[in-house]
């Protein structure tokens, strides 16, 4: 089979009747007749020709004498039509692009290319696919976007061989029903967007598929995405790595989407989708996700708990007002050895791998407007007014409540190392550290009344006691080992809960625990509401942008404890080479049991920092910051900067990028880094 590209010759060509390419495109051609002879001496050897974006109205008859050609483009003419007995004289082509001319059909003697691999007849004015295109057995590629099809009504019209199919940006209203009953077995690429499908039948994915690797819907005008979708990928294991369904109408996805566990690439660009079901934490593969231009009001706890592999995530024009603390997870574990910023916080929180972290290198937070950049204490307090119940009611269905900020982390530090911890004092903190002129009085008064004098239901009291006897129960029973949390694991926790309650429990009370029950994120005991938080401004990626991260918390003296372990941490910064793994695994060791003795501080006056930052520790950041410019620096700017006083740190190796070798049409796999809508010789193919 022969490819593309040739590979070309490093010597220069002694004669042109040794040329294999030639390249005649962005010229004003018409005709081919002055250049008779000079093809006459290459009819032995060119391979490839290509006459793109000239002026062509038929096909040139001086080319036919080029019998061994295997690659030939005349995108972007002029042609209406081409005439019979042509293609029977080219007969070994194996690429053929007629992509942007008028055509509306295609003689039938095609078929006597019977090497055709790739086909290219985008941006034509073709009505229906062409029925010389159903005998092209070896054809792999058909790129026939940007058209005027409606319809397939001949089922047997796609090849069998067929591996990319882009059918986008064409007049379909209805999924043709030969890609649900009988698609080609082995197609890889699927390109379906611009079409105004509006919905996907119950039926696709249901047969066929089992090489697809690539699905793109975007701009389909979506409304919403059936569960039996992903169920299919799963149950019938669809190679699926690949899914772009931006700009569309989506206001929810599926929780099935979760067992679409091979997914690397998701794009969800440009839609109304107000939050992300719990399950998509499933989704380890994941390396890049897109969510710009959304609803999102907030992400699930978990979210990124256990995607170590995602590198970009875009959060752009969003109405997320903070962070989940699973984004710090997705560091990479020499850059919270590194910084205190993500240091402190991530002695909270739980690290999948302790040894190499996460992979993340962008994240975009730009234009969401609702983003707070505060830290502190936040409670969770009802409105009284009746006017605003149904508006509160409607926001605490879609998971997302009002939270009041009430101290900032300094003041709740001074409160955590203060002997009297009275609300008297808690009020002084406050006003002195953290209200300014733009808030209310009453919020913070009233934040620190609920604060101090916050009391649990008898009910929220027996169904904690019942779900932290049961919680330990199921850990030895189920032979799990060691589990501090359930509520990480989307699908195990489900199960707990709906199996710990005996059958005489009223079903409402069931099912409204099923739903709401989390686990604090300190002490990991089981509560119905959590209704603190204390958020803290983390920086990540190497532009260290500032995240605003909360914690949900299940009692004062949860916040308080916290409040301690993350001033701990900052003042044991920098960590010795030996305590720097330590780091890591902070909260999977000592936040697994509430009983684990906390550090105690006292403080004559707690108004006082007791650690000023050293002359040493503002030294040390600077030199960090320095080794950061010189890792994007040129050669010669870092030889001059290594013999300063300055050592800039070594680099981390990049990640390696995909190979550029001779890629193979019959190669469906996208590299890690690499996710092209395309395979590489379909886009070359465009672009020939």
């Amino acid at each position: 089979m022969s490819t593309l590209f040739q590979r070309k010759s490093s010597s220069t060509l002694s004669s042109i009747s040794n040329t294999q390419t030639l390249l005649l495109r962005n010229n004003r051609l018409t005709t081919m007749e002055p250049y008779t002879k000079a093809l006459e001496e290459m009819r032995h050897s060119l391979r490839e020709l290509t006459l793109r974006n000239n002026a062509f109205t038929k096909f040139p008859l001086d080319i036919l004498i080029l019998t061994n050609l295997t690659s030939l483009s005349m995108a972007k003419n002029q042609m209406k039509c081409i005439q019979s007995n042509i293609f029977p004289q080219l007969s070994q082509l194996t690429w053929l692009s007629l992509s942007d001319n008028h055509l509306q059909y295609l003689p039938d003697d095609l078929s006597a290319c019977y090497h055709l691999v790739g086909l290219d007849l985008s941006s034509n004015d073709f009505h229906e696919i062409p029925r010389v295109i159903s005998k092209l057995n070896q054809l792999q590629v058909l790129l026939i976007q940007k058209n005027q099809i409606e319809r397939i009504t001949d089922p047997h019209m796609l090849p069998i061989g067929l591996q990319t199919l882009h059918l986008g940006f064409n007049q379909f209203t209805t999924m043709p029903s030969v890609l649900i009953d009988c698609p080609p077995p082995g197609l890889t690429h699927l390109h379906l967007s611009g079409n105004p499908l509006k919905e996907l039948p119950l039926g696709f994915l249901s047969q066929g598929y089992q090489e697809l690797v690539s699905l793109d819907l975007h701009t389909c005008q979506l409304e919403q995405v059936s569960s039996h979708l992903f169920m299919y990928i799963h149950q019938r294991h669809i190679p699926l790595k690949r899914l772009n369904l931006a700009i569309n109408r989506l206001r929810r996805l599926p929780s099935t989407i979760g067992q679409c566990t091979q997914l690397q690439w998701l794009n969800l660009n440009d839609n109304c989708l107000t939050t992300l079901p719990s399950s998509m934490q499933s989704l380890v593969h994941l390396a890049k996700l897109g969510l710009v231009q959304n609803q999102l009001q907030f992400l699930p706890p978990h979210l990124f708990q256990y995607m170590t592999k995602l590198e970009k995530i875009d959060l752009r024009r969003n109405l997320l007002p903070y962070l989940p603390p699973s984004i710090l997870a997705l560091a990479p574990i020499h850059e919270i050895q590194q910084h205190i910023d993500l240091a402190v916080p991530a002695s909270l929180i739980h690290i999948v791998q302790p040894t190499k972290g996460g992979s993340l290198k962008t994240l975009l937070l730009y234009e969401n407007t609702h983003l707070e950049q505060k830290d502190g204490l936040f409670c969770a307090l009802e409105e009284e007014e009746e006017e605003e119940e149904e508006e509160e009611e409607e926001e605490e269905e879609q998971g997302a409540p009002i939270w009041l900020p009430v101290m900032n982390l300094n003041a709740l530090k001074i409160l955590a190392n203060s002997k009297h911890r009275t609300q008297a004092y808690a009020m002084w903190a406050a006003k002195n550290g953290y209200l300014s002129s733009g808030e209310k009085e009453e919020w913070y008064h009233e934040g620190i009344s609920f604060f101090f004098h916050h009391l649990l239901s008898l009910k929220d009291i027996a169904l904690r006691h019942h779900l932290g006897y049961a919680h330990n129960q199921w850990i030895s029973i189920e032979k799990h080992g060691y589990l501090p949390r359930l509520d990480r694991h989307p699908q195990e926790r489900h199960q707990f809960l709906s199996q710990v309650f005996p059958s005489w429990i009223p079903l409402l009370v069931r099912e409204q625990v099923i739903r709401q029950a989390r686990q604090c994120d300190y002490c990991h005991q089981w509560s119905m509401t959590l209704p603190f938080q204390v958020g803290y401004l983390a920086r990540l990626c190497n532009n260290r942008m500032q995240v605003p991260i909360r914690y949900s918390l299940c009692s004062s003296t949860c916040v308080l404890a916290a409040t301690l372990r993350l001033q701990a941490t900052a003042d044991a910064w920098p960590p010795t080479t030996k305590d720097k793994t330590v780091i890591t695994n902070t909260a999977s060791s000592s936040s697994s049991n509430n009983q684990t003795s906390q550090p105690s501080y006292e403080c004559d006056h707690p108004w006082e920092e007791q650690h000023p930052p050293s002359l040493t520790r503002a030294l040390q950041r600077m030199e960090r910051l320095a080794s950061s410019f010189l890792h994007s620096s040129n050669t010669s700017t870092r030889s001059f900067l290594s013999r300063s006083c300055i050592q800039p740190c070594d680099p981390s190796p990049p990640p390696s990028l995909s190979q550029r070798d001779t890629f193979h049409v019959t190669d469906p796999r996208p590299a890690l880094t690499s996710f092209n809508h395309l395979p590489r010789d379909a886009i070359r193919l465009e672009r020939f």
